[in-house]
């Protein structure tokens, strides 16, 4: 219930936000691949892999979690590894 909330709750963004920073901290500024692109490129990779996330489960919140989180998970992990890895980040280059 409580990362529902912070999830999908407007009045909770900036709770959200700030969880975000720290996982950001802790894990995207430690990839060497992730600290040898451009700026702009992590900056709109941080973007891209967050929206998505949150919104993916925003979005299997909204449909009443009908789908098991399993499968939710493993559709989450198709979309975004590719990303989190860099391999389609070394494809672009």
């Amino acid at each position: 219930m409580i990362c529902e909330k912070t999830t999908c709750a407007a009045s909770y963004v900036s709770i959200r936000n700030t969880m975000i920073g720290r996982v950001n901290a802790a894990t995207w500024h430690k990839s060497a691949w992730f600290n040898n692109i451009p700026e702009w490129q992590r900056h709109m990779i941080i973007v891209h892999v967050q929206f998505t996330i949150v919104e993916l489960y925003k979005q299997w919140v909204a449909d009443g979690k009908k789908t098991p989180v399993e499968e939710v998970i493993q559709l989450s992990n198709r979309l975004i590894l590719p990303v989190l890895t860099g391999s389609e980040i070394q494809a672009l280059q």
